[in-house]
């Protein structure tokens, strides 16, 4: 305990892999507020997403640019007619949002989920080495 003030404080996270503490490890793993078998999916996600990004980007990415390229032809021809409010519903976002909002959203739900979020880049990064 270190004392601070009045009170007694617990070593953190950090203080405890200095000193080597295992004790004191398990403990603030144990006491963090977070669902263990969310991170270890996300990182299982993350870890065949970089597998499969390395493995199959140039693939997705030629038949992404033909297929909205030939969305765009068909609507410029007028061979086909895209109603953007039903897409905007489809997608959850009202048309009056810019990019800026989708942004900060996305952004907030990430400083929300951090652990998460480093569990997917992991994985992300793990599986982009491994393939």
């Amino acid at each position: 305990m270190v004392a601070q003030g009045l009170g007694l404080q617990k070593p953190t996270l950090l203080e405890n892999i200095k000193s080597m503490n295992f004790n004191g490890i398990i403990n603030n793993f144990t006491s963090m507020q977070i669902n263990w078998v969310e991170v270890g999916m996300f990182g299982a996600i993350g870890l065949l997403s970089g597998f499969l990004f390395k493995k199959y980007f140039q693939m997705f990415l030629v038949c992404t640019i033909l297929g909205v390229g030939l969305i765009a032809g068909l609507d410029y021809f007028s061979m086909i007619h895209i109603n953007w409010n039903t897409v905007h519903g489809i997608v959850g976002h009202a048309p009056t949002q810019n990019v800026d909002t989708i942004f900060y959203a996305i952004f907030d739900w990430m400083k929300a989920n951090v652990a998460l979020v480093s569990s997917f880049s992991i994985g992300f990064f793990a599986g982009f080495k491994i393939g």
